[in-house]
Parts: structure tokens; sequence; C-alpha cells
């Protein structure tokens, strides 16, 4: 599974407490269109969140980031991926609001219960 962290502009490295979802690489691909150029850094680093805008730098933005396991790429067979920190161009709302919409849809493929 991908990691979605989000992360304050000012952080300067990885915190677990910050995970907010797990989700399959190929449903990050279809869901978020997410490529391997988003690529930031490799999971030995964390990412430079800084932006250069002194408005945005001491605002507290808040960054959607994906972490990406070589596993999670070989189980997938993405083969263009690298391990590393993928920056997605969504706020952390639009991110919500995609995940909240992919588990509805899930929730309305699954067959329905049968009686017993």
């Amino acid at each position: 599974m991908a990691d979605i962290f989000y992360f304050s502009v000012e952080d300067k490295e990885a915190s677990e407490n910050k995970r907010m979802f797990q989700i399959p690489l190929k449903d990050c691909v279809h869901f978020f269109d997410l490529r391997p150029w988003q690529r930031e850094c490799g999971l030995e680093e964390f990412p430079n969140l800084l932006t250069g805008d002194p408005l945005v730098d001491a605002s507290g933005y808040v960054f959607v980031l994906m972490r990406i396991s070589a596993e999670e790429i070989e189980e997938n067979k993405e083969g263009s991926y690298e391990p590393g920190w993928y920056k997605m161009n969504m706020t952390v709302i639009e991110v919500q609001s995609v995940i909240a919409e992919a588990q509805k849809r899930g929730e309305k493929k699954r067959p329905p219960r049968s009686k017993p």
C-alpha cells in the first residue's frame, strides 16, 4: 500500500502520525493521476517543502505527499515509478473528496448480502 501523508510546509521529517490513508499504488494512479515525475526524493530522504515564497512558507500550508515503497511498485508492476516521496498536486480537501467518492463507489459495487 502507498501511504498518504499531510505535511505542513515547515515539516522537516516524516512522522507516522501524519499518515492519513493507505491506498494501493494502482488506485493512486487511477484516482489521483499520480505520475512518476511527481517524485520529490527517495525514501531515505525527506522532501524540502519550502516554496521560497515567504507568504506561503509562513502560512502553514499543508501538502499531500505519498510514500511509495519498492515492494508496492513491484507488487503492482508499475516499473516507471521509483520508491520515494511523491508530492501531489491536490489539496487536502480534494484528496479527501476523491477518497470518499472512491469508497462510496466501492460500496456500491459490493454484491448485496444474502439473507440467512
